[in-house]
């Protein structure tokens, strides 16, 4: 079986060091998991001073030349990922990985989970942590709820389920549908989480504003598919988009995963 690594995606421009300890932290819960620093250049002339600026974190690196997309889409095959983790910066310039909308658009060939971590992010406390996620009618990617699993079985989290209180019939039991399935799969592993009603006014799109009435530490999400969208994402934008925009202000990380079916999980 190949080893499986926790990388974590630098670029100079942003404090780059909340990123290289949330990596750390993620790569010694999972299972002891491998931690690999990667900045991605544009040139070969670019190398040398990249180099002597990530190997001042004092960890195993990587320095490539290229564009960061197809860098990303192969990091499972090439570096043996299991996580990316990210910084999320709004102050960071255009074209830079950490920029909320050029983080969604660069990661979103990503084969595994990536975790975005604003520059206030709180180092954690000391006991249980809080990872929040929504359960809503949309339709759900079976991935979402193993990561949260992980995150409750190896990081020392509680999950908090928001649910939206729709009074829609059918968005009820679409809801439904998708709370029994994460209920299935944590009865499996002998875990537990809580659930509590999303506020009403924001029901119909649930973002971090109403996550935050569950107090997280760690928020979990999923990117839309672009053939699902429905007529609110295209007239306020895909959730995720307002989600990276908020957890960028804030000082909450966001853990994402793609709506994809060949996503990579852990070999535990």
């Amino acid at each position: 079986m190949r080893d499986q690594h926790v990388i974590a995606c630098l670029q100079q421009g942003v404090d780059c060091q909340p990123v290289v300890d949330a990596a750390r932290r993620m790569a010694e819960s999972l299972n002891h998991k491998g931690l690999v620093l990667l900045t991605v250049v544009p040139t070969e002339a670019d190398k040398a001073a990249a180099t002597e600026w990530i190997a001042a974190f004092r960890c195993p690196y990587m320095v490539l030349t290229g564009r960061w997309e197809p860098v990303i889409a192969a990091l499972p095959t090439r570096l043996g990922a299991i996580l990316a983790v990210g910084a999320l910066d709004a102050d960071a310039p255009r074209g830079h990985i950490a920029r909320p909308a050029d983080a969604l658009r660069l990661f979103r060939p990503a084969q595994v989970a990536y975790l975005l971590v604003p520059p206030a992010a709180d180092q954690p406390a000391d006991g249980p942590k809080t990872a929040a996620l929504a359960v809503d009618h949309r339709r759900e990617g079976k991935e979402r709820f193993i990561w949260a699993s992980y995150l409750v079985r190896f990081c020392g989290y509680r999950l908090a389920v928001g649910l939206p209180d729709y009074s829609d019939a059918a968005l009820r039991q679409r809801r439904q549908n998708g709370l029994q399935s994460l209920r299935r799969l944590f009865d499996s592993l002998a875990l537990t989480f809580t659930t509590a009603t999303l506020p009403g006014s924001l029901a119909a799109n649930p973002d971090l504003e109403a996550l935050r009435t569950l107090r997280p530490d760690l928020l979990v999400a999923m990117t839309t598919d672009p053939r699902e969208r429905d007529i609110l994402d295209h007239l306020a934008g895909p959730p995720e988009r307002r989600l990276v925009r908020q957890a960028a202000a804030s000082a909450t990380p966001l853990l994402l995963l793609n709506q994809r079916d060949d996503l990579y999980v852990l070999c535990d």
